[in-house]
C-alpha cells in the first residue's frame, strides 16, 4: 500500500489537471498543436542536412500535433498501469515466498525439539484463554485461542 500511494497521487493529479496540457487539450489547443507540427515538419524538410525526402512528413507531424492530447494521456495511463502491474507482481512474489510464511506453534515446537512437558511449554499453556468478542451466543474461546494453548 505504501508503494501504491505515490503512484496513485501522481495519476490523480495528472487526471485532474488534464495531463498538464495547455488549455486541457480543447479543439483550439489541438488546432495550434497541429499548426506547430506542420510548421516544424516544414522546417525539418527545408533544412538541407536532414535527409527527409518525403513532403508528407510535415503532414504526419501535423496529425501527431492534432492527436497530441490522446498520445500524452495514453502514455501516462500506460506508465501508471505498468507501475501497478509491477506492484502486483512484487506482492504476488512476496505472498508466495516460502521464507516469509508464519510457523504454527506445533511446527515451532517440533523444530526447537521442545516436549509438551517442558517448562517453557507449560508456562505457555497456563496462559489465559481469550474469549471471542462476538455476541452473547459465543461464550467459549475461539478455535485459534484453543489451538494456541494446546
Amino acid at each position: 500500500m505504501a508503494q501504491y500511494i505515490p503512484a496513485a497521487v501522481e495519476q490523480n493529479r495528472l487526471e485532474e489537471s488534464r495531463y498538464d496540457l495547455w488549455r486541457g487539450g480543447d479543439p483550439a489547443a489541438r488546432a495550434l498543436f497541429a499548426v506547430l507540427g506542420l510548421a516544424l515538419g516544414g522546417l525539418i524538410i527545408a533544412i538541407p542536412w536532414i535527409p527527409i525526402f518525403e513532403d508528407a512528413f510535415a503532414f504526419l507531424l501535423a496529425l501527431a500535433g492534432l492527436l497530441y492530447p490522446e498520445i500524452r494521456k495514453t502514455f501516462f495511463d500506460f506508465r501508471h498501469s505498468q507501475t501497478l502491474n509491477k506492484l502486483i507482481a512484487r506482492a504476488e512474489k512476496y505472498q508466495y515466498d516460502n521464507r516469509l510464511h508464519y510457523t504454527s506453534a506445533a511446527k515451532l515446537d517440533a523444530e526447537l525439539g521442545m516436549s509438551p512437558t517442558s517448562p517453557i511449554r507449560t508456562a505457555k499453556s497456563s496462559a489465559k484463554v481469550l474469549e471471542h468478542p462476538g455476541g452473547e451466543g459465543d461464550k467459549g474461546p475461539t478455535k485459534a485461542a484453543k489451538s494456541r494453548t494446546r
